[in-house]
């Protein structure tokens, strides 16, 4: 079940145009990409909020004021939008830890990934999904998960 979950989210994310301005882990570019969607950001110490999104998806990223590298990406929509290009390079720590873990049967409402490296939560909600990836050793000092 892990294993077609993860796939799901895959080939959704295939499926969108909304783009992020930079995988988890990398450092963002100076200046914003027109990414066909609107986009906001919002300074906030020790970490600044970029917020792009159509109708159908919000993607927020979350980058520390000191390096300005993504150490947190949330998404909620319809459906999961770029998974993979949140993700970046950590995907395969999901994907391994799916490979390396008996399936769930049943619908999985919500469910949290501790990868080692990357953690991840997705929650099934009706009409909506909901998901976040952070990096816990990446995190500025002073910031938890109820902060993004």
């Amino acid at each position: 079940m892990y294993l077609r979950y993860y796939k799901y989210f895959l080939f959704l994310a295939l499926a969108t145009p909304l783009s992020a301005r930079a995988a988890l882990g990398e450092v963002l570019p100076p200046e914003p990409e027109n990414s066909g969607g609107q986009v906001t950001e919002k300074m906030s110490r020790p970490f600044r909020r970029l917020e792009s999104g159509t109708e159908h998806a919000r993607v927020r990223q979350f980058a520390s004021m000191r390096d300005n590298r993504v150490f947190a990406v949330t998404w909620t929509g319809r459906r999961d939008e770029k998974v993979h290009t949140l993700l970046g390079v950590y995907k395969n720590d999901l994907h391994d830890y799916e490979q390396n873990h008996p399936p769930r049967a049943g619908r999985i409402h919500y469910r949290k990934v501790d990868a080692g490296r990357v953690v991840f939560e997705f929650w099934d909600l009706p009409k909506m999904v909901k998901g976040r990836a952070y990096l816990p050793a990446q995190m500025p000092a002073g910031v938890s998960t109820e902060d993004f």
